[in-house]
C-alpha cells in the first residue's frame, strides 16, 4: 500500500521525495528505475531520493552516500540546499549513524539542509 501511496504522489507531481526501506524486489521495478540514477547501485539500498521535475538540478555526494543515506546537492533557481535522507539500522552502533550526520552537516557549510529518516525510535 505505501508503494501506491508512492507512485500516486509521483503522479501529483511532486517535486522532490524522500524515501526510505524502499520495496524494489523485481516483479515491482518501477520504483528501482525511478531512483536508479539517485542512489548507488551496491548492496541493499534502503534510503532514497526521488527528483520528479526536470528543472531541479541534483548532484548525488558519494562520499556522504551509501546503502543506508542518499545525500544530494539540490538546486532550484539561486536556492542550494542539502537533502539527506537516512535510514538508521537499530542492529548498528548509534555512534556510527551520529558521525554519518555529523559529515552531512559539515558538509553542508553556508547552505540549508534537510534530513529525513526512518530513525527506528533513536
Amino acid at each position: 500500500m505505501a508503494t501506491e501511496n508512492l507512485r500516486k504522489i509521483i503522479e501529483e507531481g511532486r517535486d522532490i521525495l524522500c524515501i526510505e526501506e524502499t520495496y524494489n524486489r523485481k516483479q515491482n521495478c518501477w520504483l528501482t528505475t525511478i531512483l536508479k540514477s539517485h542512489r548507488l547501485r551496491r548492496r541493499r539500498k534502503r534510503a532514497g531520493i526521488v527528483i520528479n521535475n526536470k528543472q531541479v538540478d541534483t548532484i548525488l555526494i558519494n562520499q556522504l552516500s551509501d546503502e543506508d543515506a542518499a545525500v544530494m546537492k539540490i538546486k532550484v533557481n539561486n536556492v542550494t540546499i542539502i537533502v539527506a535522507s537516512m535510514y538508521l539500522n537499530i542492529n548498528r552502533p548509534i555512534d556510527i549513524d551520529m558521525q554519518k550526520i555529523y559529515a552531512t552537516l559539515a558538509n553542508a557549510k553556508g547552505v540549508g539542509i534537510i534530513f529525513t529518516m526512518d530513525g527506528n525510535s533513536r
